[in-house]
């Protein structure tokens, strides 16, 4: 992309990588108001950079699996949203062993008016290895009990 590429020019095959990189199990999908759909592989070296022009685009995210390409979850960013990927190992550490599993997530910072006054608001989700959707600070309590129940390590 270059430095004269407007917005609604950007084209969805642009970016796609195949086969797909590294271990990650999902990619995001990003469906801008503006521009097209475009699917960004996690794990490509540099995919926030190269992309930066359409990720804080108003519009959608998608986290998809990238197995089966089917949407996990979504959320939509409004102008002035500050959307983000996060991936959060959690896990147990022992003198004998350690087991843990990474959460993938996607959420927005956005600022919200309350009782005439703005508040900073965070909305996110993860997805855990086994399939498992949780939000927000509900992630760790759900990871570490997977964990010892010995559903799906990384």
């Amino acid at each position: 992309m270059t430095s004269s590429t407007k917005p609604n020019e950007l084209k969805a095959d642009a970016f796609i990588v195949k086969p797909w990189a590294g271990t990650n199990p999902f990619y995001l999908m990003v469906n801008p108001d503006a521009a097209e759909p475009m699917d960004i592989d996690l794990d490509e070296l540099g995919w926030k950079k190269k992309m930066e022009i359409i990720l804080d685009m108003p519009g959608e995210w998608h986290l998809c699996s990238k197995g089966s390409r089917q949407v996990v979850f979504s959320l939509v960013v409004n102008p002035g949203d500050q959307p983000y990927y996060v991936g959060r190992h959690i896990g147990f550490a022992g003198t004998t062993s350690s087991s843990e599993v990474i959460a993938y997530g996607i959420g927005k910072k956005t600022k919200r008016m309350r009782k005439g006054t703005w508040h900073d608001n965070e909305d996110n989700l993860w997805v855990l290895p086994w399939g498992q959707v949780c939000g927000g600070a509900d992630v760790e309590h759900f990871a570490l009990k997977g964990l010892k129940q010995g559903l799906n390590r990384v």
